[in-house]
């Protein structure tokens, strides 16, 4: 059945199967070879059989010849006992579907092509011939048959042959098995002679090779059971390159004769190691060589890429094989491959789109490949005319998705589209995908100097009306064989009328010129040759048509006009306008060697050039061309290739011609060019040459430029040179960062190594004032306070929409959230790419997204609405194009984009790229540069870090622009932060960046640097990867036993008895000793049937595990917030894609605080690892989720009623408490760096390890306290009320105090140690605090507090941000001495000592409350004294004058700074005339500077110099640039106070104070302890699977997996449908 599931017999002898061979295991793979290998060539097992036989032929007696006679006799007995079975074998096929399927007729048995070649006589030579390769049978069923019938009746017949091959050799397996087993007189004389006989021997082998066909060919998905390809809709990347071939004589060392420069490849292999993170499951690419007579010779190479395969290194080498042996196989013939003046490569790199991966559906594509044909040409220099015969052979590679072409006014299909082209052609190619199809249609179109093809263009486009036709009206459909369109004879006959026409009247008017009066005449002229001198049964095949004599004169008409017009770029352009999908395309033809056409239209294309050579490179991502050149030694300087790069418009689409040409200048060509006039649609696209080279300066070889656009409506226009100079972008600088790491033993390492470098380089870009990232934040918080000063209640439309795709997504709705905590009254609306595309379009063929609240119909954008879209690579096709599409809308809205840098096609999606010479503010940059591991580390951690510092950044602006004025409606706040809110923010933030250099032992420098963080971390990895190593140890070492033991006969227990027998004298035939022989053989069997368990047990006895879990693969189970559970699910399974089955793990995930439990429990198996994020419950606000994580972690590990079984689970978290034997293993992250909270100073829960569910009670207490005390009136408040009975106990258990005995001075010491430690709390002065007053309840000895009465609170005017930096005491022991002294009245014990109950009682009694009262009301006055006469004092000195100059000359200096950059910039404009793109290169200098500085930091040069100029300054100045720094920043001294502790100072403890402790809590949680515990797993993951990709013999790239996808750059679901709006650019 030779349809695409299986093939019969292993195809009719072209390997077709092999194609996809590299998909399966390097095992699966040699082993189909060698049966492939012998089932092929059936003269191997004869010659073995010869050799066998005779073993020294050659020096016995026998003679050669007669050797000789009988290998050749016994190959061709043996090939016809193959024939036969193979023959029995496709019977087998038929017999079971005549049976089984319905529908299956004599006719359709009668059309069943057997072996799939027409003369049978030639088939029957090659399968007997001696010596030659045999082919298989290959049978195909009408299609119509195998629709109709079942899944199951299909699979009968294919097993059919399989089974009955295998019946048909059991006869001759048992004959050899009764051979072997009985002794010579137990078999009957006739059974020996007939297996000893020749002719027997013949037929077992015939059986046998058959055999070997069927389980090529029938087991389900190919060769020895390997799994089928799977398909996908990914995708696909363009990239190639064209140099004169002597340019590259000085970087290729001298050489110029190869037939393709080994410096080439390599130059490609780099572009496509970034290129290939669009997919790569295939490749394959195509240059041009001469052969023979000057023809071209089209040499193309296509490889699939194995799993565990480097697509690269695959395509290369399998081109230079098939290039040598097409070289060596023409090197004695006249036909002999030599190399051209011009190196054109012309590569793809795909993921399925269309069709699963095969060679056969692999690009570059071709339709009717290479054909013979006399084609005409022009010499522009003199204009004459002159034809040859050449090879054409058109070529075209293809990204994005053809979905349908119009032909005669409608959308036909791309199935469709092919049915009618292998009519029309006369010609079916096999691919199904939709690029072959469009390789057609270039076939078809590409017509110039070409008559054949003309006329072929001619009657599709005069005379055919309708695409059924081509079928005599039935349906296009595979099954309907009707072809309507006159053969190739009728075309070949009127091109070869019309070529003598043509010749003639070159030969009367010799200066002919194909102008449109011109074309006209030959025209006129070729009718009346047509009508004249064609065939008799040209002329009933046209009748049949209804050619009349009208039609025929534009069919003349038409074959004229395109045999001028259509060259290649007008075939692209016409191609592409009638098109429907999204392309990003290549097309050459072996006509132009030296030609490439690039056309982009919904996909990426981007050139880069070197005009000093000249060389020209392409490529699908940008980034690629970068590339540097190839250097021998990996110490010398690296070089980049391209000078300059140019973007290929793909909103609007673009197509253009590249060309080399010989000697003179190039305005010499450019006007040659301009001579030669064109009469199509294309006759204003001529040749120009590039910007940056001297067009009248003569050189050896030049490449110019010429295209047009392909705009839908409209005649096509001819590119420019001043529209593409105003594109082209010098390329001074290279870009932030390219890591290209493919060659790195371990990039995911790498990339873990750089996190702390690429975190700093983001905090430094964000407090330089003058970098882009600083920017384009002040331009989003413009944005979005503009938002907020027009809000409306109840406005429903979408004031900030953020989208992207997967990673990306998940960090933009983590950053929504956080952004509406922050600005609560903004409508912000996270979602995914594809959603918001599906969305935004309105043909037919979008989608909506289904659980979402908001709908096509109810989208809608708030006008002046910020619209972010995230992409790290800035190339992913549904946010690329979602980006277009939201910044095209009727409503204006403000477009910004993040990716790993400022230079991407999302930037040029929202109006901002290189061309632009000044910085609209729209880009942000996560400084990680290209990482071309899929399992996405640094690029994660790099975006999530900068979405923080843009939330800090928005935040501090809008609280600097709100907190003046005052707020009638607290509840409808604009901004939930104050500025000083913002500083404790920005001091929690900054904590990151400490925390990532201790867990990835890498200083911000990229120095290493010792950390016990990072050694328990590799610590519990190791224990992790001793689960998965476990199936490896345990499968090696039993195979070496099995392998020893069978293979010498020497199983343990049997070897070790006869020795045991003989000591203990059991020797001998006795009952006892045979008895105990079988029981220790049944021993030997139990080991070899538990062997693997006994190793495993041991493998985990000796890593400390547990001993009885169960012996399968291992599941990790990610409970964390849902962002990073989501990110760890992610990784975790690309980290292990390539893994081998028995060492292979799947990683899972869920929130621990809403449905884990729900979601996971069911998986409470033994097997189960849970790898468990905990916030940190020691903040007030984060207990209740640590709770709630350990809650649900005990619910899955208590499932198991039996302890060492159920899951296993371990813990990553700041908050060194946790439940004893709930965790096997528990990772505490530093938190030493980040500041101290105020939660943790009034919960004592800032030391040591607690219990979250004691925090949660005593958080409970202390907003209970806090909702008393802030409502107006109510029951008199209770100070010290968080201090209860056990938390005094334990405070008097530290101090080494007996409960029942406080002797006085401990008793006054603690009790003023307690004021003095809440005075901020309190809102007291604690010299102030007289101990006397409290005395009472102690010196009665009364256990029970007074009774509280009603008491008038406190004014609270002042407001929370009033910041008074206070020491709070943190020793022990209180010193008297240090500070002031309690004013004592009297006695405060009667008997020397008091219980814990007495000082309780005091504490918490009525004489302290009303005291405290007192010192609140005096603490507020003199604070409210103190700020008036801090301003009075200011306004009176000079220090705001001296302020006011060190301002001024500040802002003169910054101004100073952008009048001589934009001088620069307007002086090298002016030069030149192009684009620098000066905001580039500022950038790019910032950040060489901040490097510079803080490498100088580290070698104390800076220390020194800024220790001279505070020498210099005077001493005025110098205290009010730093009181201008302690009081603009607040940042000097900040870190002596709690993080929320300037809220609660002056105030006391109120709910409002505690709700905005939470959002800070809150954010901590999210922007910084989140991040940290996902870095910390992503170095545990990376740990664990690292053993298990180093294994012997199993080993592979963690870095890649198969599909090799990185950036999803094709439509991934949601296709685009559609032309843009006319409105090109985002109003910004």
């Amino acid at each position: 059945l030779g349809d695409a599931r299986f093939t019969a017999m292993g195809g009719n002898g072209d390997d077709r199967w092999m194609s996809s061979a590299a998909h399966y295991s390097s095992g699966a793979y040699r082993c189909s070879m060698l049966l492939s290998f012998v089932f092929h060539w059936p003269t191997a097992l004869s010659m073995a059989w010869a050799f066998s036989r005779q073993p020294v032929a050659l020096l016995s007696s026998v003679s050669l010849l007669q050797f000789v006679a009988e290998l050749l006799i016994f190959d061709m007995l043996l090939r016809a006992a193959r024939l036969v079975a193979i023959l029995l074998h496709e019977g087998s096929h038929l017999l079971a579907a005549t049976l089984l399927i319905r529908g299956y007729t004599r006719e359709d048995r009668a059309a069943v092509d057997n072996f799939e070649v027409s003369p049978p006589l030639r088939q029957l030579v090659r399968q007997l011939a001696p010596g030659t390769l045999a082919g298989g049978a290959c049978i195909k069923l009408p299609d119509h048959a195998t629709k109709a019938a079942t899944h199951s009746e299909l699979a009968a017949v294919q097993f059919a042959g399989l089974a009955f091959s295998i019946a048909l050799l059991l006869p001759f397996l048992w004959v050899e098995f009764m051979l072997a087993t009985l002794s010579d007189g137990q078999l009957s004389h006739s059974v020996e002679a007939l297996a000893s006989s020749t002719l027997w021997r013949i037929s077992e082998l015939g059986v046998f090779l058959a055999a070997a066909g069927s389980v090529l060919s029938d087991l389900p998905g190919g060769p020895l059971l390997g799994l089928r390809p799977p398909l996908g809709c990914f995708c696909c990347g363009n990239w190639g390159l064209i140099v004169p071939r002597d340019a590259l004589a000085e970087k290729n060392g001298g050489q110029t004769n190869e037939l393709f420069p080994d410096l080439c490849a390599r130059l490609l292999a780099s572009i496509l190691d970034v290129v290939e993170l669009r997919g790569g499951q295939a490749g394959g690419f195509l240059s041009y060589l001469g052969e023979g007579g000057g023809r071209v010779f089209t040499m193309r190479s296509r490889t699939v890429k194995s799993k565990r395969g480097h697509l690269g290194q695959m395509i290369f080498q399998r081109f230079k094989k098939q290039l040598s042996y097409s070289y060596w196989g023409r090197f004695l013939s006249t036909r002999r491959l030599r190399p051209l003046p011009v190196v054109l490569a012309q590569g793809h790199s795909r993921f399925g789109t269309s069709s699963s991966p095969a060679e056969n559906e692999t690009h570059p594509h071709q339709w009717l490949g290479s054909q013979q044909e006399t084609v005409w040409r022009c010499e522009l220099s003199s204009g004459r005319w002159f034809k040859e015969d050449a090879t054409v052979c058109v070529t075209i590679t293809h990204n994005g998705d053809f979905d349908a072409w119009e032909l005669y006014g409608s959308m036909v299909p791309n199935g469709t589209l092919g049915e009618w082209l292998a009519r029309v052609m006369h010609h079916r190619n096999t691919a199904k995908g939709d690029s072959p199809k469009l390789a057609g249609v270039m076939d078809l179109l590409v017509c110039q100097g070409r008559w054949v093809a003309s006329v072929r263009y001619a009657f599709v486009h005069v005379v055919m009306q309708h695409i059924n036709q081509a079928t005599g009206w039935e349906p296009l459909v595979p099954e309907v064989s009707t072809n309507a369109v006159p053969q190739m004879t009728v075309f070949e006959e009127l091109a070869g009328l019309l070529d003598r026409t043509f010749a003639e009247m070159l030969d009367a008017r010799p200066e002919f010129a194909p102008t449109q009066e011109g074309i006209v005449a030959l025209a006129a002229v070729a009718f009346e040759s047509l009508k004249n001198g064609m065939s008799k049964g040209t002329q009933n095949e046209l009748q049949t048509w209804e050619v009349t004599d009208e039609i025929f004169q534009a069919f003349c008409t038409s074959a004229c006009t395109v045999f001028f017009t259509h060259d290649l770029l007008s075939a692209v352009s016409e191609c592409l306008h009638r098109a429907e999908g999204s392309f990003g395309v290549s097309a050459s033809c072996s006509l132009w060697p030296t030609s490439i056409v690039l056309a982009a239209k919904g996909q990426p294309i981007s050139l880069a050039f070197n005009m000093e050579m000249p060389i020209a490179l392409w490529s699908s991502e940008p980034s690629s061309l970068t590339v540097s050149w190839p250097s021998p030694s990996s110490n010398s300087g690296a070089l980049r290739v391209a000078t300059a790069r140019w973007d290929i418009d793909d909103a609007v689409g673009e197509a253009v011609e590249l060309r080399v040409f010989d000697k003179f200048s190039a305005k010499h060509h450019v006007n040659l060019w301009a001579q030669y006039k064109n009469p199509g649609q294309l006759h204003e696209a001529l040749f120009f040459a590039t910007p940056d080279i001297d067009s009248d300066r003569e050189r050896q070889h030049h490449i110019l430029v010429r295209g047009t656009s392909l705009a839908h409506a409209g005649t096509p226009k001819g590119l420019s040179p001043s529209q593409f100079k105003g594109r082209w972008v010098r390329l001074h600088c290279p870009p932030f960062k390219i890591f290209k790491q493919t060659r790195t033993l371990d990039p995911i390492a790498a990339d873990l190594k750089e996190v702390p470098i690429v975190l700093s380089n983001i905090e430094n870009a964000w407090t330089d004032r003058f970098s882009l990232n600083y920017q384009s934040g002040q331009r989003f918080t413009q944005c979005l306070l503009s938002l907020l000063e027009k809000r409306r209640a109840g406005d429903s439309t979408v004031d900030v929409l953020i989208f992207g795709v997967e990673n990306s997504l998940w960090l933009g709705q983590q950053f929504a959230a956080d952004l509406k905590r922050v600005f609560p009254r903004l409508n912000i609306l996270a979602m995914s790419s594809n959603w918001v595309l599906g969305m935004l379009q309105t043909a037919q063929g979008h989608i909506e997204p289904r659980n979402f609240t908001i709908g096509a119909s109810s989208f809608a954008l708030t006008p002046g609405a910020i619209v972010l879209a995230l992409s790290h690579s800035g190339t992913t096709y549904p946010t690329v194009w979602a980006a277009r599409l939201a910044c095209r809308q009727s409503v204006p809205v403000n477009g910004f984009a993040m990716s790993a840098d400022f230079d991407t096609v999302l930037a040029n999606s929202i109006g901002q790229d290189l061309m632009q010479p000044t910085f609209t503010g729209a880009l942000f940059s996560t400084m990680a540069g290209v990482r071309p591991a899929e399992p996405s580390t640094l690029a994660t951690l790099a975006m999530h870090h900068t979405l923080s510092w843009l939330l800090l950044s928005c935040s501090r602006w809008a609280a600097q622009a709100f907190e003046p004025c005052a707020i009638d409606d607290v509840t409808h706040k604009p901004c939930e932060l104050t500025t000083t809110d913002v500083n404790d923010f920005q001091r929690v933030l900054s904590s990151f960046l400490p925390a990532a250099e201790q867990i990835c032992g890498v200083s911000r420098h990229g120095q290493p640097v010792a950390s016990n963080i990072r050694k328990s971390l590799l610590q519990d990895a190791r224990y992790l990867a001793s689960h998965l190593v476990e199936g490896w140890y345990c499968t090696f070492l039993m195979c070496t036993y099995v392998y020893v033991t069978v293979t010498f006969h020497v199983p343990l227990f049997s070897s070790l008895w006869p020795m045991l027998a003989g000591y203990l004298g059991m020797e001998g035939d006795s009952d006892s000793a045979v008895l105990i022989k079988y029981i220790v053989g049944h021993l030997d069997a139990h080991l070899y049937v538990f062997l693997a368990v006994l190793l495993a047990v041991a493998h985990r006895f000796v890593c400390g595990r547990r001993l009885w879990t169960r012996f399968t693969a291992r599941t990790f189970v990610v409970v964390d917030c849902t962002v990073n559970y989501k990110l760890l699910r992610a990784y975790g399974s690309k980290l292990g894609a390539l893994a081998f089955p028995f060492t292979g793990f799947s990683v899972v995930g869920q929130n621990g605080e809403d449905h884990f439990v729900h979601e996971m429990t069911h998986l409470a198996q033994s097997n189960v690892i849970l790898l468990v994020g905990r916030p940190d419950g020691r903040l007030g606000s984060l207990a209740a989720s640590e709770a709630a994580v350990i809650m649900s972690t005990q619910q899955a590990r208590y499932i198991c009623s039996r302890p060492m079984r159920g899951v296993e689970a371990l813990s990553v978290g700041h908050n060194p408490w946790a439940k004893e034997g709930l965790f096997r293993r528990q990772l505490v992250l530093p938190a030493d760096s980040r500041p101290l909270f105020m939660s943790q100073k009034l919960l004592t829960t800032e030391h040591g390890a607690h219990a979250p569910g004691d925090v949660v009670q005593k958080a409970g207490a202390l907003m209970a306290y806090a909702t008393t005390a802030s409502s107006a009136a109510g029951p008199t408040v209770e100070h010290f009320a968080w201090m209860n009975m056990e938390s005094l106990k334990e405070l008097l258990l530290k101090r080494g105090l007996d409960f029942n005995s406080i002797s006085f001075e401990d008793s006054e010491a603690l009790l003023v140690e307690l004021v003095m430690k809440n005075q901020d709390i309190l809102g007291i002065d604690a010299n102030d605090f007289v101990v006397a007053i409290v005395s009472e309840h102690m010196r009665t000895g009364s256990t029970m507090p007074s009774t509280p009465h009603s008491m008038r609170r406190f004014s609270t005017s002042l407001t929370k941000g009033v910041s008074t930096i206070v020491d709070i005491i943190d020793s022990t022991r209180l010193n008297p001495s240090n500070r002031w002294k309690p004013k004592r009245k009297q006695s405060l014990f009667s008997n020397g000592a008091c219980t814990a109950s007495c000082f309780l009682a005091a504490l918490r009694g009525r004489k302290m409350r009303d005291h405290i009262h007192e010192l609140q009301i005096t603490y507020q006055s003199a604070e409210i004294k103190k700020r008036v006469g801090a301003k009075v004092t200011r306004s009176n000195n000079g220090e705001e004058t001296v302020r006011t100059c060190f301002d001024a000359w500040a802002s003169l200096s910054v101004q100073s700074l952008i009048v001589a950059t934009a001088t620069n910039d307007k002086q090298a404009q002016e030069g030149s005339g192009l684009h620098t793109a000066a905001w580039r290169v500022r950038e790019e200098y910032r950040r060489r500077r901040r490097q510079w500085l803080q490498c100088y930091q580290r070698s104390g040069i800076a220390e020194l110099c800024f220790a001279q100029w505070r020498e210099l300054i005077t001493e005025g100045v110098r205290v009010i640039v730093v009181g201008a720094v302690a009081e603009g920043s607040e940042l000097a001294g900040l870190k002596q106070v709690p993080v929320g502790g300037h809220g609660g100072q002056g105030s006391g403890v109120d709910k409002e104070w505690l709700n905005d402790l939470r959002l800070l809590e809150h954010l901590y949680e999210t922007r910084v302890a989140a991040a940290e515990r996902l870095l910390a797993m992503y170095v545990l993951l990376h740990g664990a699977v690292k053993p298990i990709s180093r294994l012997w013999w199993l080993s592979y790239d963690m870095d890649r997996t198969e599909s090799r996808l990185r950036v999803a750059s094709t439509p991934a679901p949601v296709p685009f449908v559609e032309a843009l709006p006319a409105r090109l650019r985002c109003s910004m």
